[in-house]
């Protein structure tokens, strides 16, 4: 429960703050968390110093940790202040880049799969669909406790996009919403069923979720990739990209297709990796 509690301290104290200042204060908080949580930061550590390269220094690999763990606070405040934003703040405060990128993948008429990862403002910048015609879902790995995903998925919701937790029966509600054209929306850089593909990520063997690539390549459902950041105006960045091609009769096309996301991936998380809020470890040898 100690998230939710946080979550709603947020909520009735800095969430009330000029956002400039109560990002500063998110900052303090991730310097602090840095010094006082060793266990937490060495997970950061181990993971951030796979993407900035095991010879990264380290006051360089020190210093993009602690923007992770302000990052990471930061986030907290975009979700808490969902209830008080409204879609004309959103388009004022998000810039997409390659949207025709989905346009054209949606008029295949079978749905889009957008794959992230936990990249930048993730909350903030998923707003951005509320003004979009086609309905976006995202789904999202079950939280708890239950109170906690309940009040994380009531915030996301408020302007219009779907959430969708991945336990049973989801699968076929995912198809569902393919088959009527619409998009999914899933983040693929943490494997959180150990049931994924073993995959080359940052140089290094990990296991990298697969469900949704293997629904793409069930359903035939246009894989795009979309990431997004924070920038240091207190704006955000959306980047869409141009489909993946999802290779689908031949034998190893899941790991492929697999690796083929890995890449796109790295090429994001390494742009902006104190903006990557993974606070679990990647690799088994975290």
């Amino acid at each position: 429960m100690g998230q939710y509690y946080l979550l709603k301290t947020l909520e009735a104290t800095l969430a009330y703050l000029p956002k400039r200042l109560s990002y500063m204060l998110a900052g303090i908080l991730g310097t602090i968390t840095f010094i006082i949580k060793p266990e937490l930061r060495y997970i950061v550590s181990s993971n951030i110093s796979r993407v900035l390269g095991q010879k990264a220094a380290n006051n360089k690999l020190n210093k993009t940790v602690r923007g992770v763990l302000g990052s990471t606070f930061k986030n907290y405040l975009d979700l808490v202040r969902l209830r008080r934003i409204s879609r004309e703040e959103i388009v004022r405060a998000v810039t997409v880049t390659g949207r025709h990128h989905l346009d054209k993948a949606l008029e295949r008429g079978k749905g889009v799969i957008l794959f992230t990862a936990h990249l930048g403002s993730f909350d903030t910048a998923l707003q951005i669909f509320c003004t979009y015609p086609t309905q976006v879902t995202v789904v999202v790995e079950p939280i708890n406790p239950p109170a906690l995903l309940n009040y994380v998925t009531a915030r996301r919701e408020i302007l219009g996009v779907n959430i969708l937790p991945a336990k049973t029966g989801a699968l076929k509600q995912m198809i569902k919403i393919l088959r009527k054209g619409e998009i999914l929306l899933f983040a693929l850089d943490r494997d959180t069923t150990s049931a994924g593909v073993k995959s080359r990520f940052f140089s290094k063997d990990t296991s990298m979720p697969a469900e949704a690539i293997k629904i793409a390549m069930r359903t035939g459902a246009a894989i795009v990739p979309i990431f997004n950041n924070r920038c240091s105006n207190d704006s955000y960045n959306v980047y869409i990209e141009p489909e993946v091609d999802v290779i689908r009769t031949i034998d190893g096309a899941l790991e492929q297709n697999v690796a083929s996301i890995s890449r796109v991936m790295e090429k994001f998380i390494g742009r902006f990796p104190d903006q990557w809020v993974v606070l679990e470890p990647i690799w088994n040898d975290n």
